[in-house]
């Protein structure tokens, strides 16, 4: 499931938010692969495409800077 790993934080007053994601920042390497993308292409298809897995976005975005609040 995709939400089972976020934190729900309740407030002493009984209000309840998520906690933040704080995504690591990823260093460029020798070893990066490059690819020219198209005008449609989405960031969890490619990530299933080159790591097998959809909810590795957040790599992606990561890597090239893409804020996440965007997507």
């Amino acid at each position: 499931m995709r939400y089972n790993n976020i934190d729900i934080i309740k407030t002493s007053e009984g209000k309840r938010y998520y906690k933040t994601v704080i995504y690591p920042q990823i260093d460029p390497q020798n070893t990066d692969i490059y690819i020219t993308t198209n005008a449609g292409d989405r960031l969890d298809i490619l990530a299933h495409v080159y790591y097998g897995d959809v909810y590795l976005w957040w790599v992606l975005s990561s890597a090239n800077n893409i804020p996440h609040d965007t997507l």
